[in-house]
């Protein structure tokens, strides 16, 4: 049996909402057989084992020939991903960020990209709403309601409760709770004992020059304006995966975060980039994973920083701790890196 804690960062499935409560039901009320247990995560402190290591970060920032308000931006980093536990491990999405110190954009260069969306969905064992106890609910076999049961049956019924919230800004939009089988917005009614790590906190950042999510397991990713960007080629519905996003106990894989694209140029301001040069740079990398310990299965994000300065070069800034002797490689999707001899013929 797995319960899953769903972090949808960007996008939202479209979800019915109720408008009436329905009676509480207790697990006392139902024969006990034909409800499924409540699952405690195994503890308050469950953590990845995945981490992350930069071994490589080259890009550049020059003006564009032919948009006067636009820069080329391009990079080519190369993330070290390691499993460091005794079992397999999905890894769904790698984010990588740049931020240079002392760097904070004025508030009128953000535009409308500083908008931040987060949603989650999650079974807690209960909650009161407008003082009334629920520890009980019928979870639905659609969409939108994270069915975990035999797939063959119209639904469910679990002990504990689903909530759905949503923030835009780190501000509260609705918490809704499924009522049997119906989302019915609970907002501002509702007490109920929250996940760690939620909701997210307002983190304070110096300017961002790259922000790249790379989904392991869809065809898309996002850079750091927001824009939908080619990711993965997927073979036809029904066929394998060209990626495969398991990694094996204590593996280690070479993934590239990489792209090249016109990006607005009051984003980087010439004065304040020549701090590169002198200043050190924060790459933080942010690894999302599926863990499952005593058959709970939960999505745990890691986060790593370093600071670290970077070589000025011709065509824009490097930082590597690669041999001089060793080069890249892409497989054939662009995604995964290995490490060969460099040819010096």
């Amino acid at each position: 049996m797995k319960n899953k804690t769903n972090f949808l960062l960007i996008g939202l499935l479209s979800l019915l909402v109720g408008s009436a409560f329905a009676s509480p039901l207790l697990v006392s009320e139902l024969d006990p057989d034909k409800i499924k247990p409540y699952l405690k995560p195994p503890s308050d402190s469950y953590t990845s084992n995945v981490t992350s290591e930069v071994l490589y970060a080259n890009f550049s920032i020059n003006p564009n020939s032919e948009q006067d308000r636009a820069i080329d931006l391009s990079y080519f980093v190369v993330l070290n991903i390691t499993n460091n536990s005794d079992e397999p491990t999905n890894v769904t999405f790698v984010q990588f960020d740049a931020e240079v110190q002392d760097y904070t954009l004025p508030e009128e260069n953000t535009g409308g990209y500083s908008k931040v969306e987060a949603w989650l969905m999650w079974t807690e064992k209960e909650a009161w709403v407008d003082s009334e106890h629920y520890n009980l609910t019928w979870v639905p076999n659609k969409e939108g309601f994270d069915y975990q049961g035999d797939p063959e049956l119209e639904g469910e019924w679990i002990e504990g409760v689903k909530i759905h919230e949503g923030y835009v800004n780190y501000e509260l939009v609705y918490t809704r709770m499924n009522m049997n089988g119906t989302w019915v917005d609970v907002t501002g009614r509702i007490v109920v004992a929250r996940p760690i790590g939620w909701p997210h906190t307002k983190h304070v950042m110096d300017a961002v020059i790259i922000s790249h999510i790379k989904s392991l397991t869809t065809e898309t990713s996002f850079d750091d304006f927001g824009h939908d960007t080619p990711m993965i080629q997927r073979p036809p519905s029904g066929t394998p995966k060209a990626f495969n996003e398991v990694w094996a106990p204590h593996q280690s894989r070479l993934i590239a975060i990489t792209a090249a694209r016109p990006a607005p140029s009051k984003y980087f301001e010439p004065e304040k980039l020549e701090k590169l040069k002198t200043e050190k740079i924060l790459f933080n990398t942010i690894i999302q994973t599926w863990v499952t310990v005593d058959n709970w299965t939960e999505s745990v994000v890691s986060r790593e920083s370093i600071q670290v300065f970077v070589d000025s070069t011709d065509d824009g800034y490097l930082y590597s701790v690669l041999p001089e002797d060793q080069q890249f490689t892409l497989d054939a999707f662009g995604v995964e890196v290995f490490i060969e001899p460099r040819n010096t013929d």
